[in-house]
């Protein structure tokens, strides 16, 4: 078994390769999966498979699967079981395994701060409500606590917005864009809480005191606590604070609420599903397509009647010369 040394709460990169005498053998591996352990918090950095390199150890060609981070949550040695995969044939599925590492991961350093709890990396904390609108007391309000930097990010506890009388707060909406960077998970996290304040007035909001360990400097960093100042205002004062649009929008959207009008009730002029068929409506279409087909056919008869009488001589034919002479001597 391999011992790596490494630091309680930072990334080891481990890379998955596969060995194998049969090229086509490395095709054939599916169903990568990877350590699963409550000491340890495994994050991909990619699954997408390299080259084939024909001459790898031992004359066998290899192939890389995988490559993952490895965040140890404690200290001694710590055991990283086994990675696997399935190698699927026309008639056989087999079951490989790679070999398991040893971890020798060390303690930080002494002199945590009291508000260290297991943050390693660099980052940042900031409170924010992303709303521009007035705040109204009794009313709830949207509040962000964004958590940024590179590390152990997507692991660690983030700081949470300390209880007040002055509001109410719930649990938050954690929402995460973290990717893989060069010394650990690197991206955002958001906390969205939702407020609501008790009275009107000037209110604080403040977040638990963070603190994190900078491995690059080898020491502890206090943020603190960070702050948002608020405003909250009574409903009266909400609505003298409207403008003249906001107010006319208002009375209008409650006047379509309220009055009965015929032109909003659509639902009456929805055809039901269930009603029964109608079959008077069906003969009576019925009907009128045999009448109509009737009536073309007497049409076409009657014109076919036409056109033969038109052909018929309307005059005696002409005689000879001389039978037209005789006729003139007995006149």
């Amino acid at each position: 078994m391999k011992t790596v040394k490494c630091i309680s709460d930072q990334p080891t990169v481990a890379v998955l390769r596969v060995y194998s005498r049969n090229i086509d053998n490395l095709r054939r591996v599916k169903n990568v999966r990877l350590p699963q352990q409550e000491n340890i918090n495994v994050h991909p950095i990619s699954l997408k498979r390299s080259e084939i390199d024909p001459s790898g150890y031992a004359n066998m060609a290899s192939q890389v699967l995988a490559v993952f981070m490895v965040f140890p949550n404690e200290s001694g040695y710590v055991d990283v079981p086994s990675v696997s995969a399935s190698v699927n044939t026309f008639s056989t599925k087999n079951k490989i395994a790679s070999n398991k590492v040893r971890l020798n991961v060390k303690k930080l350093p002494e002199g945590s701060p009291e508000s260290f709890k297991n943050a390693v990396g660099n980052f940042k904390v900031d409170i924010y409500c992303p709303s521009k609108e007035k705040i109204e007391a009794e009313k709830p309000v949207n509040v962000t606590v964004k958590v940024s930097g590179e590390g152990n990010l997507a692991d660690m506890s983030l700081p949470k917005i300390e209880e007040s009388p002055d509001y109410e707060v719930f649990a938050p909406k954690i929402t995460s864009h973290v990717n893989p960077g060069l010394t650990g998970m690197k991206g955002e996290i958001l906390a969205k809480y939702i407020l609501i304040p008790k009275k009107a007035g000037e209110l604080i909001v403040k977040t638990e005191a963070f603190a994190f360990f900078n491995p690059a400097e080898k020491e502890y960093v206090n943020l603190g606590q960070e702050k948002l100042g608020l405003t909250a205002f009574s409903h009266d004062q909400v609505l003298e604070a409207r403008s003249t649009v906001e107010k006319v929008n208002d009375y209008t959207n409650t006047l379509l609420e309220t009055v009965d009008s015929p032109v909003l009730k659509t639902t009456s002029f929805k055809v039901k599903e269930k009603s029964k068929f109608n079959w008077n409506v069906l003969f009576v279409n019925i009907g009128i397509l045999i009448g109509l087909f009737i009536v073309y056919v007497l049409f076409k008869y009657w014109q076919k009647k036409q056109s033969k009488i038109k052909e018929k001589p309307s005059q005696k034919p002409l005689g000879s010369v001389a039978e037209t002479e005789k006729e003139i001597e007995k006149a």
